[in-house]
């Protein structure tokens, strides 16, 4: 009986030691993602910013695609910037439940010990 159940404790050992592995490199890659995520949303408040403050925007040859409003600001320019940090933040804040489940599983895995 004593080898059953020390043989069952190894094992469980062993998976349980992969899974840490895993999780800490998925914890990694997600920090990862973060990082560049926020480097993203900086770029991007940046270019809105220099679209706002620029008193004569640089003429692109792709410049005809976009629409001017009154006051100068470029709002099909404006939107897609918006999207764009909308769907960033949005991965950020799945990134963030993502690593608050590995913590939790972390700190399962050292009550276990």
């Amino acid at each position: 009986m004593k080898n059953v159940s020390f043989r069952h404790l190894y094992f469980q050992h062993k998976k349980l030691k992969q899974l840490t592995a895993a999780l800490e490199i998925k914890q990694t890659l997600l920090l990862e993602e973060i990082q560049r995520l926020k480097q993203q949303i900086h770029h991007a408040d940046q270019h809105f910013l220099n679209l706002i403050t620029s008193p004569s925007p640089v003429k692109h040859h792709f410049s005809s695609f976009f629409i001017s409003n009154h006051s100068g600001i470029k709002t099909v320019q404006v939107r897609h910037i918006n999207n764009a940090v909308f769907k960033l933040n949005k991965r950020e804040l799945r990134f963030n439940k993502e690593l608050i489940k590995l913590k939790n599983s972390k700190e399962l895995q050292r009550r276990c010990y």
